[in-house]
C-alpha cells in the first residue's frame, strides 16, 4: 500500500522537480514557432488592419487554443523582438500562466540555440 507525504516539504520536492523539467516537445514546438513570428502577431488586429488584410490577402498568426501555449507563444515573441527591454509585465504574465522563474531564465538562455 503507498502513502502520500502531506506534509510542505513534499510539496517544496514536487515544485523544485517541476521548476528543473524544462519543456515538453509541444512546448519546445512552441517555441520554434513563435521565433518566426512578427511582434504585431500578438494583438488582435483593428478593424482598418483587419479590411487591409481581407483585400490582400493576408492572413494573421492564429492565437492558439490553449491559454498555457498561447502565453508561451506570447512571451516567446515579446521576449525574441524586445530582448533585453522586455516588460516585467510580459514576466508576469508568463509565469501567472503556469510557468516558472526558471522557465524564463531557460527561454531566454536558450534564444540564441534555436
Amino acid at each position: 500500500m503507498a502513502y502520500r507525504d502531506f506534509s510542505d516539504a513534499a510539496d517544496a520536492r514536487m515544485a523544485a522537480r517541476t521548476d528543473t523539467q524544462g519543456f515538453t516537445d509541444l512546448e519546445w514546438s512552441v517555441v520554434a514557432i513563435a521565433r518566426r513570428d512578427p511582434l504585431s502577431s500578438i494583438e488582435a488586429p483593428g478593424r482598418l488592419a483587419s479590411k487591409l488584410d481581407a483585400l490582400l490577402g493576408r492572413q494573421r498568426t492564429p492565437r492558439l487554443a490553449d491559454p498555457r501555449l498561447e502565453a508561451l507563444r506570447r512571451f516567446v515573441v515579446v521576449d525574441h523582438h524586445m530582448g533585453k527591454y522586455l516588460p516585467d509585465r510580459e514576466i508576469a504574465h508568463f509565469v501567472g500562466a503556469g510557468f516558472s522563474q526558471v522557465h524564463v531564465h531557460l527561454l531566454r538562455s536558450a534564444s540564441s540555440n534555436i
